[in-house]
């Protein structure tokens, strides 16, 4: 775990949380179980491109850019599925390939968007996820 100033791309939002990087989906539940059992929160959070304090956090922050890339690709049902961490120019090649959809939520709400099974925070689509949805 690391510790340091983090500060997003603007520089408007900053704080020193813990921070890790897991390279897989067993050392995010490992980062979940171990933040839980020393009573801190955990946020995963994307690359700071945001100029609000969405990845801003006094408990753990984890930076998913080690889980991306193409996980599985299902040609029968025209389907690829890519790890949290993909960047947006990923997804931008992909659209230029011609995959037009993408999930914006799982099971909990994120920065883009209110998922179907979490309380709304968002009222749906943040700023962010209509403008991903306008490019996709």
């Amino acid at each position: 775990m690391i510790g340091h100033e983090w500060a997003n791309w603007a520089g408007n939002q900053r704080d020193g949380a813990a921070e890790l990087r897991p390279a897989s989906v067993e050392e995010v539940a490992e980062a979940v179980k171990q933040a839980r059992a020393d009573g801190r929160t955990v946020k995963p959070v994307g690359a700071g491109h945001s100029f609000t304090a969405a990845a801003v956090t006094d408990g753990t922050r984890l930076r998913l850019d080690r889980l991306s890339g193409v996980r599985s690709v299902d040609l029968e049902r025209k389907l690829v599925t890519v790890g949290a961490g993909t960047d947006l120019a990923v997804l931008r090649m992909y659209h230029r390939m011609g995959i037009r959809s993408m999930t914006l939520t799982h099971f909990r709400n994120n920065n883009w968007a209110d998922s179907s099974t979490d309380k709304p925070k968002h009222n749906g689509l943040t700023d962010f996820g209509k403008d991903v949805m306008r490019e996709m």
